[in-house]
């Protein structure tokens, strides 16, 4: 597996394709593989990278950490493999980390996609992370993702994918689970947002009740230009509930901004 230390972890990651960039950042408790049908549509335009970030997949955990740090591993692993710019694709808490990462190198970030995120998500996760600490005590990893799958996915989603979610987070330690939870349900991103000044699509689900719309219509009113799009029929892990559609946005995105 291919591996790099940074930041004293070691992080796990994938890189397939030639071209022009795209970073992928994944959602809380997933690693790289729900970006699978992503790298095959982009890899033969572009040069598709995914991290598995601290205490996910194949990457290391050795206690609490920020947003903040996990931007920091992501500049940190792409100096590394040479990374000097590159479009950012970010999903659910993948949103935070893009934003903390384009508003401190806005050099490296020719464009921004957030998909079903948040900026604040402090009042409606208070009580989340202890009830979810009570309830690892009680349940397997794999028990827990196999309900998390059930809460996230459409009817209409491939049964395997819900399987292959359950098993990313069965990967997942309990404490590193509830640090991450705590890392980005604890802070508020507002700060972040103005200062990024990417070209910026929003992307949300409408039928997403996790981060309803109008978490992605702060995104959008927070960074200037910033444009939204709505994925019909897709909850709130869009690019797997619906990869056709969502990868056609992003490719019209950054199309446009290639022409």
């Amino acid at each position: 597996m291919p591996m790099l230390e940074v930041n004293g972890q070691e992080l796990y990651y994938v890189k397939e394709g030639v071209g022009p960039s795209i970073v992928f950042i994944h959602s809380l408790g997933a690693d790289f593989t729900m970006w699978r049908d992503q790298f095959a549509a982009f890899e033969k335009q572009y040069c598709c990278i995914a991290f598995d970030l601290r205490g996910h997949g194949g990457s290391s955990y050795t206690g609490p950490f920020s947003v903040g740090d996990l931007a920091s591993d992501l500049k940190a692993g792409l100096d590394k493999i040479g990374i000097h710019e590159t479009h950012i694709v970010g999903i659910a808490m993948g949103g935070p980390i893009a934003f903390s990462f384009a508003s401190q190198w806005p050099d490296m970030v020719q464009s921004l996609v957030v998909a079903n995120s948040f900026v604040d998500m402090r009042e409606p996760s208070k009580d989340r992370i202890e009830n979810t600490r009570k309830r690892l005590e009680d349940m397997s990893m794999f028990e827990f993702g196999k309900e998390y799958a059930q809460t996230r996915l459409m009817p209409d989603t491939p049964q395997d994918l819900y399987t292959e979610l359950a098993e990313a987070i069965a990967e997942v330690e309990p404490e590193a689970y509830i640090d991450t939870l705590r890392a980005i349900f604890e802070t508020e991103f507002t700060g972040e947002l103005s200062k990024v000044d990417a070209p910026t699509l929003v992307l949300f689900g409408d039928e997403d009740t996790v981060t309803p719309e109008h978490h992605s219509m702060m995104i959008r009113d927070g960074i200037e230009g910033a444009v939204m799009q709505i994925i019909m029929g897709a909850g709130h892990l869009s690019n797997l509930d619906k990869p056709a559609e969502f990868n056609a946005a992003i490719a019209k995105f950054i199309e446009s901004l290639e022409s």
